[in-house]
C-alpha cells in the first residue's frame, strides 16, 4: 500500500477526496479502486518512483524559504518533496512555522528531509515530518516454527512486502 501513500500525496484531489487532506486517514481501498477503475486510465503514477520530485506546494515552499528573512508559515497540507531535501542555505534569522504538526506535514523519501548549510539564527517548528514508504513492516504472526526456521504472517494494511534485498 506504500504506493498508494504516494498516489495520495502527490495529487491533491485524491488527498482531499480519500484521506480529508491527512495521509493518516486514507481509505485505501476506496484509493485502489480508483487508480484501477480511472487512475490508470489518465495517465496518473501509483508507486513512488525513484526520480519522484516535489509536489507543486513543497516547490512553493521552498521557494519562500529561498527568499527568506523573518518568518516563513507552512499552510495546513501535505507537503511531498519526493527523493529532494527541503534545503536551507545561506539563510540568517529565519523561523520556519507550521500550523502545527497534525495540520503541516513535510513528506520526504528515505534518505532527504530538512537540511541546514551553512545557515544560522534558525528556528523551525509546528509541524511534522514523515516518510511515505515504512522502512519497515508490521504485522501479525499467524504461524512459525522454530525447527524449521521459518514465520508465516500477514501484513497490516499500508505497508509494503518485505524482500530479502529490502526489509
Amino acid at each position: 500500500m506504500s504506493g498508494l501513500r504516494c498516489y495520495a500525496l502527490r495529487y491533491n484531489d485524491l488527498l482531499a477526496a480519500f484521506c480529508a487532506r491527512d495521509v493518516a486517514t486514507c481509505d485505501f481501498k476506496a484509493l485502489q479502486n480508483h487508480w484501477d477503475s480511472t487512475g490508470s486510465a489518465e495517465g496518473r503514477t501509483l508507486e513512488c518512483a525513484p526520480g519522484d520530485g516535489p509536489s507543486p506546494e513543497a516547490l512553493a515552499l521552498q521557494r519562500a524559504v529561498r527568499a527568506g528573512r523573518g518568518v516563513v508559515r507552512i499552510g495546513e497540507g501535505d507537503f511531498y518533496f519526493g527523493n529532494s531535501s527541503l534545503l536551507i542555505t545561506g539563510v540568517h534569522q529565519l523561523s520556519l512555522l507550521g500550523s502545527g504538526p497534525l495540520r503541516s506535514r513535510l513528506w520526504f523519501e528515505p534518505g532527504h528531509g530538512v537540511q541546514l548549510v551553512s545557515s544560522h539564527n534558525i528556528s523551525v517548528g509546528g509541524f511534522s515530518v514523515d516518510c511515505p514508504q515504512a522502512p519497515f513492516a508490521q504485522g501479525r504472526v499467524v504461524g512459525a516454527s522454530a525447527r524449521e526456521l521459518w514465520i508465516d504472517f500477514e501484513l497490516e494494511e499500508g505497508f509494503a512486502r518485505p524482500t530479502e534485498s529490502g526489509l
